[in-house]
């Protein structure tokens, strides 16, 4: 019974982000805290991201309901038989910038993916609800290690409104990789510019400039993404 309460104040955390939410006409997003006790009595803590109509409430007691909840395997799939969860959770404030605000409180994102066998995970629980917001998020995929470099004084602040969606390039430290990459993309945001309607040629092109800035990844980039859709 005792193992049961913990749950009380996540069920109230929740109704109140949803009701909030509700009357701002958008969805609701959380980030998760929760703990992992393994088959070698090891306890571990990890982070993950949901989305309020995921969660069944009833079945947060469940360590199998919440291993499928909590598992952050969105876009690599490869490793089947295992968990794959964020270890660290970083905040990140932007320098200031009157088109893009961060929202209150800061920016935040998940680092340090890691994975952990299903079969090595004996129980878990949630620790902390927190809300999250996606508008404006931030696309880099950073680890915690990364808070040396991101106290420096960025070199670059790049702006770039293609169609639906707003990015903020915020570089600490140059590189060829980066002119090349930055090269491409003013090219083809120019190319939108000069289209007389927005069409699926248009689209492609916007599509293209996120395939770009994923390639960002590893250099010492942020990049803060606003999308209307």
């Amino acid at each position: 019974m005792k193992y049961k309460q913990k749950w009380l104040p996540a069920f109230f955390i929740i109704l109140l982000f949803h009701a909030r939410a509700m009357a701002d006409g958008g969805a609701t997003f959380f980030i998760i805290r929760f703990s992992i006790e393994t088959t070698q009595h090891e306890v571990s803590k990890g982070y993950g991201y949901i989305s309020e109509g995921n969660i069944i409430r009833d079945s947060f007691n469940s360590t199998g309901y919440l291993m499928r909840l909590l598992d952050q395997s969105y876009e690599d799939r490869s490793i089947k038989d295992s968990m794959a969860y964020y270890k660290g959770r970083l905040k990140y404030s932007s320098p200031a910038n009157p088109l893009i605000k961060d929202p209150i409180g800061g920016l935040y994102t998940l680092t340090d993916l890691e994975h952990l066998s299903f079969k090595r995970i004996k129980k878990m629980r949630i620790d902390t609800i927190m809300p999250f917001s996606w508008v404006p998020g931030i696309m880099s995929p950073l680890k915690m290690a990364d808070t040396i470099w991101l106290k420096n004084k960025p070199v670059r602040d790049i702006e770039i409104e293609p169609l639906s969606c707003y990015y903020r390039v915020i570089i600490y430290e140059s590189s060829p990789r980066i002119n090349d990459i930055m090269k491409k993309i003013a090219l083809l945001v120019k190319k939108i510019n000069d289209m007389q309607q927005v069409n699926e040629e248009a689209n492609n092109k916007e599509r293209q400039i996120y395939e770009l800035l994923k390639k960002l990844k590893g250099e010492k980039v942020v990049v803060i993404e606003a999308c209307s859709c």
